[in-house]
Formats: C-alpha cells, sequence, structure tokens
C-alpha cells in the first residue's frame, strides 16, 4: 500500500515539523544535489578570488608598511586588486542568473516528488531542470534585469538629489537644515527600496516550484508566483522569516564562531586562512539550502490548498506512481 502525501493546510508548526521530516528522511540526496552544483562553483570562485585577497593582505600588513606593494608597482598591484574584484562579481553574477536557478529547479522538483511519496534521483532532478533551464533562468533574469534599472535609477536620483543639497550648502546660511532634510531624504529612499525589495522578493519567491511541478514559462512562472501570495504576503512573510532565523542559527552563526578566530589567528597567512573560511562555509551552505528549499516548496503546497480550493490529497493520489512531469493541472 502506498504512502498518502499530506497535502493539506499546514499550521507554521506543522509545516516545520515537515520540512525537518523531508530533510531528514532524503538528506543525502537533496545534499548531494546542492554539492554537485556549489562546491564546484565555490572552488571556482576562490581560484578567482585567492590572487585578489593576497594582494589585499599585502597591503593591510602592518609588518611590511614601507613597502606594502610586495615589490610590484602600484598599478600593478591595484590592477590586480581590479580584476579579482570584477571576476569575482561576474562569476557570481553568472552563478546567481545561470546555476542558481538550475539548482533551485532541481532541488524543487525532488522535493516536490518527495513530498508526493514519488521516486526521484539525483539524475532524474538534474534532468528535469535542465530540460526547464530556459524558463528557469528567465524567471530569475527578468526580475533581475528590472532590479538592476529601477536601482541604477534610485542611485541616480539619491545622487542627483545630494548633489544639489551639497550645491545649496555651499552658498546658504541654513546649510545645517538642508543637509538634515538631504540625509533625512536618502535614507527614506533607502528604506523604501529596501522594502521593496523584500516584497517582491517573497511575491516572487514560488518561480522555480511553479515551473518544475506545473511546467509554466517565465513569464507564467512570475504570474504564477505573484497570485498565488497574493493576500497571503504577510503570511508568508512570516513563515520565511523563522525560515531565515532557523538558517541563521544552523549556519550563519557557526560559520562566524569559526571564520573570525581563522582570520584573526592567521593573518600572516590569508591564502590558507580563505582555503578553511570557503570550506567551512561551503559545508554550511550545502547542509542548509536544501532545507529552505523545503520549506519554500511547502510554502507553496500550502498556498495551492488554501487559494485553489481544490482536494490535491486526491489529485495527487492519483497521481502516484505515473510516469508525468506536472505534479497537479495548470491553474490560470
Amino acid at each position: 500500500m502506498i504512502a498518502r502525501p499530506r497535502i493539506r493546510q499546514l499550521s507554521l508548526g506543522e509545516l516545520l515539523d515537515e520540512a525537518f521530516r523531508l530533510y531528514r528522511n532524503n538528506f543525502l540526496n537533496f545534499v548531494a544535489i546542492a554539492a554537485l552544483v556549489m562546491v564546484p562553483y565555490t572552488l571556482l570562485n576562490f581560484v578567482v578570488q585567492l590572487p585578489f585577497q593576497s594582494q589585499l593582505a599585502r597591503l593591510q600588513n602592518p609588518a611590511n608598511p614601507i613597502d606594502p606593494f610586495a615589490g610590484q608597482s602600484p598599478v600593478a598591484f591595484f590592477s590586480g586588486l581590479l580584476f579579482g574584484v570584477v571576476g569575482s562579481l561576474l562569476l557570481n553574477l553568472v552563478y546567481l542568473v545561470v546555476f542558481q536557478p538550475i539548482l533551485e529547479g532541481a532541488l524543487a522538483y525532488a522535493i516536490a516528488r518527495r513530498y508526493l511519496v514519488q521516486p526521484t534521483g539525483i539524475g532524474d532532478s538534474f534532468g528535469a531542470a535542465l530540460r526547464r533551464a530556459l524558463p528557469l533562468i528567465g524567471a530569475r533574469l527578468i526580475p533581475t534585469l528590472l532590479g538592476f534599472v529601477v536601482g541604477v535609477l534610485l542611485f541616480g536620483l539619491i545622487f542627483g538629489v545630494t548633489f544639489l543639497l551639497v550645491s545649496q550648502l555651499v552658498g546658504s546660511n541654513g546649510g545645517g537644515t538642508i543637509a538634515a532634510l538631504g540625509i533625512l531624504f536618502s535614507f527614506g529612499l533607502f528604506v523604501l527600496a529596501l522594502i521593496a525589495i523584500i516584497y517582491f522578493a517573497v511575491r516572487l519567491l514560488f518561480t522555480s516550484q511553479a515551473v518544475m511541478v506545473e511546467d509554466h514559462g517565465a513569464i507564467a512562472a512570475i504570474r504564477r508566483s505573484w497570485r498565488l501570495t497574493q493576500g497571503y504576503f504577510w503570511r508568508t512573510l512570516g513563515i520565511l522569516a523563522v525560515v531565515v532565523l532557523i538558517v541563521m542559527l544552523i549556519s550563519a552563526i557557526p560559520a562566524s564562531v569559526i571564520t573570525l578566530p581563522v582570520t584573526l589567528l592567521l593573518q600572516d597567512r590569508p591564502e590558507l586562512a580563505l582555503l578553511i573560511n570557503t570550506v567551512v562555509s561551503t559545508i554550511l551552505n550545502v547542509l542548509v539550502l536544501p532545507f529552505s528549499m523545503i520549506a519554500y516548496t511547502l510554502i507553496y503546497f500550502d498556498l495551492r490548498v488554501r487559494k485553489e480550493g481544490f482536494d490535491l490529497e486526491q489529485q495527487a493520489g492519483a497521481l502516484l506512481g505515473t510516469a508525468g512531469t506536472t505534479a497537479f493541472p495548470q491553474q490560470y
């Protein structure tokens, strides 16, 4: 007899309990999926950052105040720094837009199938994600580009206002008031930008699930995530805050406990410090990413139950053991 999945409305406690159950029962499978993408990316990023970190450490080394450039010309030294910074930024951008969506798609597929008590493997998960690579990348790239354009415009607005206020400050007796108003205006814009980032991040959180579970395209996945979270923004944000707190407790805090002493004790050996810190952060990231994706996928199913009102458990039970790749009928 095939076990039935628990496809129903979940309270916060039930959702976390189910997330830990799925994580525990599929630990090796989910962690292996995360490691196959994150480990090569981290190693490549380490190779790119290593020269940059070494040069930066020489510049900050108090034991060599006379010649911090270690025999190099300043132009060559800072060219190396620039190359490391630009290389790392480009690599992180490619990972964010291309490889991370595919990784999240593979995890979303594996998690959804295991939640529905359907068999899946590492190869099946990556195969499904690669077949949907363009929608996954598009669903990440479109909001990223729009956010970049808005960010540039906002930065230009802040810079322009600041420049005008400084110009007024130079030839004005009420310079202190103008400066205070300028600072208040810039801070207000920053807060509004932060609120907008959080809002859109929550509303577009489930694009990977929409692509992998319902076989949507990029635009349709964005619209699907937007519709699912409509009316449930605050509930979704509250659950995400709890998930982020759990992730910080099991990853960020232990990472800081290890990496900070290593950085301080190995100031004269920056390459070794960078290697140790990279290994520690990679291990922790590989361990916590599947848990985060499990939580997001469970929230996605919970929202479908709450908003669509059809018997998902019956739908899932009818699909158990089938070879189809779409877990549920598409909703429009």
